[in-house]
């Protein structure tokens, strides 16, 4: 096995590709290498690398898998997935990009946590139906559902919830 030529972990750098490798897993479908190591269940689900004697503790497997084989990570810059799969450590399936490059991506490939999926949400799709047809003050909708007047504003002038692009029909 050769050296590879980061200076980060100067003379274990053979070891750390041996141990890296040791977790990964070619899926022959996708071209994937499957990171079944240990993974980061709360962040996402990506991969997560320790290695002490390297003085690498809760590595993303991701980043680690650019900086073996692509090379050193610029400041202020991400380890993307061209492949939508966070456990994946493929360096062709990774690519560098700003914060803005990646929630781009996300937003395009409509993975971007929205109405009844986001984490954070106070109203559901039913809720939203019924303050797009409520004629009431805004005043009145917004203590109702514990929201401010411009949330109720911009739910009915459709600037939120945009994905319940009608009326509901049904």
């Amino acid at each position: 096995m050769t050296k590879r030529p980061f200076s980060r972990y100067s003379d274990v750098t053979d070891s750390v590709e041996s141990a890296f490798q040791y977790h990964v897993h070619p899926e022959p479908n996708s071209g994937c290498w499957l990171w079944v190591g240990p993974i980061f269940h709360k962040r996402g689900g990506y991969g997560c690398f320790t290695m002490r004697p390297a003085n690498i503790i809760q590595m993303r497997a991701h980043r680690l898998s650019w900086e073996i084989y692509r090379g050193a990570i610029p400041d202020g810059m991400h380890v993307c997935h061209k492949c939508d799969n966070p456990c994946c450590v493929n360096p062709k399936h990774l690519f560098l990009g700003y914060q803005s490059h990646n929630m781009d991506d996300k937003v395009s490939k409509s993975r971007q946590n929205k109405g009844n999926t986001h984490g954070r949400r106070k109203l559901n799709e039913i809720d939203v139906y019924a303050i797009r047809e409520d004629s009431r003050p805004l005043t009145d909708i917004a203590d109702e559902y514990g929201i401010s007047c411009s949330t109720v504003s911009s739910i009915r002038n459709r600037k939120t919830w945009t994905h319940l692009n009608q009326s509901r029909a049904a």
